[in-house]
């Protein structure tokens, strides 16, 4: 699975906000004179116990800043500093000083708060969630969604669970109302799929290995079906045709008529880790991630095969390609690598690059007439972003988001999940906005 260190995540938060006063008792001194120990310049003996020598640190200690007892004070979301003997103070995580008033502390709740929207300043027509302005929040408290698919009426999703065995599969009107649980006791629900009557998903299974399905619903709820068992580590997933197609940990599968008890039929083995996968008429593609290491190696294929023929590679030499969508109406296959957003003719030609030099590596993509839109790959301050399929101007749709994962349109908004904040279960949301 593909996850994000929070290593870090705190203090990049943190925003200086002021060099403030410090509340002084007394100053004490360096210890020469006064029956303590001779200290450095940067030192004190400021609890005059000449057991543990010179233990006040004048340049960096909130207890005794500059001196002995002169204590660093800190407001309402602040948290003190002392820098080179000085006082000063910070915002954490999540809020700002807007008003410039000391007094009131850093009192801007970025992610909440309409008039400072993600960053003091912006103001938003109707309301502020997650830092982005009038964005809808679907659905709250859920356990780490990742994929969704839509259809006309609601949005289907798979919420990983917080513990083994405890995901579900999930759905919500998008004229608002509550969630609705389709399946329970899923083992890491991934990829989504809907056609006219039922709902698929993968399970990828238990991270040792073991517990991968394809399974499948209906969108009214009813018993839970298992199209496949025993798979390893399925991911990709795609519906076409009346039949289903998926990527496990080395080939490419389908079954025709997506009922049991039709079995299994290998169309493709032998792949290197193929990841997502899209259906064009009669053609297969998909993402061959390549060998996994730090440097990433470039071994990463975008892979095509018409049904009934051999696997052909249309763009090899890739760094870990991924989030491959098929733009059937404009002829073009996206995907991104190396930090860039990729694409190349459905009717062959060569690749190209369509965005690259992104301020934030790119995860998911999504894409309809006229824009191509992805979110980004970051614990905190991810956005969901768009550009034009003509000017290809990016444009951020949401700032400030929460560990991003998929996002997905339709001809009014535009949605996607966020996983959590990393840190307190049942943070995840299904979240959209105005195109």
């Amino acid at each position: 699975m593909r996850a994000f260190s929070l290593m870090g995540a705190w203090l990049t938060g943190l925003t200086a906000v002021a060099i403030a006063g410090c509340d002084s008792a007394d100053p004490g001194g360096s210890g020469a004179g006064t029956g303590g120990p001779l200290c450095p310049p940067t030192f004190a003996d400021c609890d005059s116990d000449p057991t543990n020598g010179c233990e006040g640190a004048l340049e960096t200690s909130v207890e005794s800043c500059g001196a002995c007892g002169v204590r660093c004070d800190a407001g309402a979301h602040e948290v003190p500093i002392c820098a080179a003997g000085a006082c000063t103070r910070v915002c954490e995580a999540g809020f700002a000083d807007c008003d410039g008033d000391l007094a009131s502390g850093c009192e801007a709740e970025l992610s909440s708060d309409a008039v400072n929207c993600g960053a003091c300043g912006v103001s938003c027509a109707e309301v502020c969630a997650k830092g982005a302005c009038d964005v809808t929040a679907l659905a709250t408290g859920q356990a780490q969604p990742v994929f969704l698919a839509l259809d006309d009426a609601s949005v289907y999703w798979g919420n990983v669970g917080l513990t083994p065995g405890a995901g579900t599969l999930m759905k919500v009107s998008k004229v608002g109302g509550a969630a609705v649980t389709l399946a329970e006791g899923q083992l890491v629900p991934r990829t989504v799929a809907v056609d006219a009557t039922s709902v698929y998903w993968v399970n990828f299974g238990a991270p040792g290995g073991g517990g991968g399905a394809v399974m499948k619903v209906a969108k009214d709820g009813g018993a839970p079906i298992t199209l496949a068992s025993d798979q390893e580590a399925p991911w990709g997933l795609a519906v076409a045709g009346g039949a289903v197609y998926w990527t496990s940990a080395s080939e490419i599968l389908t079954i025709q008529g997506a009922d049991p008890p039709a079995m299994p039929i290998v169309l493709a083995g032998g792949q290197k880790r193929p990841l997502d996968i899209a259906v064009v008429g009669s053609e297969v593609y998909w993402v061959n991630t390549g060998t996994s290491g730090d440097p990433p190696s470039s071994d990463g294929e975008i892979m095509r095969m018409s049904q009934g023929g051999a696997p052909t590679v249309l763009v090899s030499g890739l760094a870990q390609p991924s989030g491959l969508i098929a733009d059937e109406a404009g002829g073009y296959l996206y995907w991104h690598a190396g930090g860039a957003i990729l694409r190349k003719p459905l009717g062959g030609g060569p690749e190209e690059v369509f965005l690259d030099a992104l301020a934030l590596p790119p995860w998911e993509l999504a894409v309809d007439a006229t824009t191509l839109y992805w979110t980004t790959a970051t614990l905190l301050g991810g956005t969901v972003s768009a550009a034009s399929l003509e000017t290809r101007r990016e444009t951020v749709l949401a700032p400030n988001q929460t560990y991003l994962w998929d996002v997905a349109v339709d001809a009014e908004h535009v949605y996607w999940t966020s996983v959590g904040d990393g840190v307190n279960a049942g943070t995840g949301a299904i979240l959209r906005i105005d195109r």
